[in-house]
């Protein structure tokens, strides 16, 4: 059973990892060649799998938040997924954790 604690614990664990993602996507600006990874995300098969890999999980994320959220606030969580990418997806199942379990859970 999920305590008021484990939620705590998990909803943090998840922000960490959120915030170094956003850490690492700024690295990689400021060192990596991003023309060049780019070109090698839509010509080498493994970047094609790659970027196939994250709009999947990103169409994934958009469908729970449009069943989860209402009107307008699905709206705010859903447009920006395409920038922001599992870092914005990281942060809604931070905020909506509680709700998350509690209609899992029935």
């Amino acid at each position: 059973k999920w305590t008021a604690a484990h939620m705590t614990l998990f909803r943090g664990f998840v922000v960490a990892a959120g915030a170094a993602l956003a850490v690492l996507i700024i690295r990689a600006v400021q060192v990596g060649g991003f023309w060049a990874a780019g070109e090698w995300l839509t010509t080498d098969i493994w970047g094609i799998v790659t970027l196939s890999d994250l709009y999947l999980g990103l169409f994934i994320a958009a469908l729970a938040m449009a069943l989860v959220e209402k009107g307008m606030v699905a709206f705010f969580w859903i447009l920006p997924l395409p920038f922001l990418g599992n870092v914005w997806t990281a942060l809604w199942v931070a905020v909506r954790f509680p709700e998350l379990v509690r209609r899992l859970r029935g």
